[in-house]
């Protein structure tokens, strides 16, 4: 499991430099899917299937708890940087 991340670190510091990196039309919304397929990746759910966002999300949840997404975020952040 990789390092938590404080939801204040996130909020303050993350997403706002995440953010920089985005265009003008860009949303938040490919960060959480790269945050999702590598919580997905570390929760053993077969990649080759094709999930909705809300059945990927249900078992993520199911296989590596509600906040198995956080460390995925601090994985970003260090991509980004």
């Amino acid at each position: 499991m990789g390092t938590l991340v404080s939801l204040r670190e996130v909020n303050e510091r993350i997403l706002p430099r995440l953010g920089r990196g985005l265009s003008q039309e860009a949303d938040y919304a490919p960060m959480l899917i790269r945050c999702l397929e590598g919580a997905a990746v570390e929760a053993g759910i077969d990649p080759g299937r094709v999930y909705t966002d809300i059945e990927l999300i249900e078992m993520v949840k199911a296989e590596g708890g509600k906040f198995a997404i956080v460390p995925q975020i601090g994985k970003l952040h260090q991509e980004y940087k």
